[in-house]
């Protein structure tokens, strides 16, 4: 099954989960260009990036980096660009193959012996089973959460609690996906975690119009798209602006939403409203 929660906490898409991420998630910004000679400094850059789920420009960072840490003999960094790599890439590749080969990664002594490399790979694996299995979503993720609780990182364990709320969603827990959205946007702020707190805020908007309250998403979307404005890694938040815009379809203010979305198709950006 394909579903919309990615874009809306909504029923159905059109789209794979994943490749809904990597269109709702990437900025509109152009590819940087990849002087640096050192890996270790490209693996910063990439993850400073992905940490706010800008995946369209961490990736092509992350492939040189591989390339480098390849060159040099240095297999656990190798692996580390290359789950990089993958998850800027993958809405292109065979989820199942995908998944298959994390969890083949995530057996290996090199992995299990590097709770830090682990955590990395878990993020990702769940990511990808949350298109092609739920159920071991909910697993991979209660293991990171778990793992990230142990290692005294805040912020991943929260990110993994947000997204064990989509799961209860998609398993038709309204309440406790609410809660654990909730609860992962409060850590957010608390933590100053960009990233999340600016996708959070759009996943909470995105239900509020689906519950009916579009009034009430449009000021978490606004929110979102302040705090883009504020972040110079971001151009805008395609997830906000789609969000917004169904939401304004949901207030019969069709010609505004036609506006929001006219401008990300001008630049080449993906914008979905919600169908008649």
């Amino acid at each position: 099954m394909q579903y919309d929660f990615f874009m809306g906490l909504a029923a159905v898409s059109a789209m794979p989960v994943v490749a809904a991420v990597a269109f709702l998630c990437a900025p509109l910004a152009a590819q940087p260009r990849l002087p640096e000679s050192n890996p270790k400094r490209l693996i910063e850059k990439a993850d400073r990036l992905a940490w706010l789920y800008n995946w369209y420009l961490a990736g092509p960072i992350y492939a040189e980096a591989e390339m480098q840490f390849e060159r040099a003999g240095d297999s656990r960094n190798a692996l580390y660009a290359k789950i990089g790599r993958l998850r800027s890439e993958w809405e292109s590749m065979s989820f199942p193959e995908v998944s298959e080969y994390l969890a083949t990664a995530l057996e290996s002594p090199l992995v299990q012996n590097d709770p830090q490399l682990r955590l990395w790979i878990l993020d990702a694996k769940g990511t990808v089973d949350l298109e092609v299995n739920v159920a071991s979503a909910r697993q991979v993720y209660e293991e990171a959460r778990e793992l990230a609780g142990k290692l005294g990182d805040k912020a991943r364990e929260a990110r993994a609690s947000g997204e064990l709320g989509i799961i209860a969603f998609l398993d038709g827990g309204t309440g406790d996906a609410m809660q654990l959205l909730g609860e992962a946007l409060r850590t957010s702020i608390e933590l100053k975690d960009v990233g999340a707190h600016i996708r959070y805020l759009n996943l909470m908007g995105n239900g509020l119009t689906l519950f009916g309250r579009p009034e009430d998403a449009i000021r978490y979307y606004d929110r979102a798209l302040q705090l883009v404005r504020s972040t110079p890694e971001l151009d805008t938040s395609v997830m906000a602006v789609s969000g917004k815009a169904k939401a304004l379809i949901a207030l019969n203010k069709r010609p505004e939403a036609e506006k929001l979305c006219a401008a990300l198709k001008a630049a080449g950006s993906y914008c979905e409203v919600w169908r008649n």
